[in-house]
């Protein structure tokens, strides 16, 4: 066994699997091969950022799975791309199944984790992150079975997550801020099964959006705007089906 996870990525050949134990791991790792890392649950492997970087960050044409982790508090001080605290993957795919992904920081952008390429989550929380911009997650891939919830943008909008042409399916986006528009959260989306509740914003409370959204038997309740829009702020049509 290794030392490190770390050390365990950096002698691992490509679509190795590296099992990490339980036990509370102060690293910010960077995975720059394909991979499959796996935890002992998010409850029992935590990899703990020690506010001195960024958890993880994957980039180039790799693949990576991370499943059952804990990622926390991470910080991204740097104000430029790449952004994200907790999470950062330009990975050519991304797959992250029982993480959670909480507490971590940015000083501009993507507080939790910053996803700009393909990527599937599958049962992740991401809470309490914050970012003066997009305090959770931005993704342009797909949210299933998760919990993005408490999460805050201190200075612009998207309190909970961005998305950009992206599926949610059965998430629910709980009790998210933003400073200005979009406290659940803001962008392009198709939303299925879900539910928006509970989320603050000086505009559209639950969701801003300049682009096509589409709800399909998704709750919408309870969201607050201090100027307009309580549930959703829009320019664009949004369309709202019912089976």
């Amino acid at each position: 066994p290794c030392a490190t996870i770390q050390s365990a990525i950096d002698r691992a050949e490509p679509w190795s699997t590296i099992a990490v134990g339980p036990g509370n791991y102060p690293e910010n790792l960077v995975v720059d091969t394909s991979l499959f890392i796996v935890g002992s649950g998010r409850d029992a492997t935590v990899i703990d950022g020690t506010q001195s970087g960024r958890v993880v960050e994957a980039d180039g044409e790799i693949h990576v799975a991370m499943r059952d982790l804990r990622l926390t508090n991470g910080y991204d001080d740097n104000g430029h791309s790449p952004y994200g605290g907790g999470l950062y993957s330009g990975a050519t795919s991304f797959v992250g199944v029982g993480l959670r992904i909480d507490h971590n920081s940015s000083v501009s952008l993507y507080g939790g984790a910053f996803l700009p390429g393909a990527s599937t989550l599958f049962d992740v929380i991401v809470d309490h992150n914050t970012a003066g911009m997009v305090g959770g997650l931005h993704t342009r891939g797909m949210v299933i079975d998760s919990l993005i919830a408490d999460n805050s943008a201190t200075e612009s909008h998207c309190g909970g997550i961005q998305t950009d042409h992206a599926v949610l399916l059965r998430t629910k986006i709980l009790r998210n801020s933003a400073h200005q528009e979009g406290g659940g959260g803001c962008g392009f989306a198709s939303v299925y099964h879900s539910t928006i509740a509970e989320n603050t914003a000086e505009n559209g409370g639950g969701w801003n959006h300049t682009f096509g959204l589409w709800f399909t038997n998704t709750t919408i309740a309870a969201n607050h705007a201090t100027a307009s829009g309580g549930a959703l702020t829009t320019t664009a049509g949004v369309h709202i089906l019912q089976n």
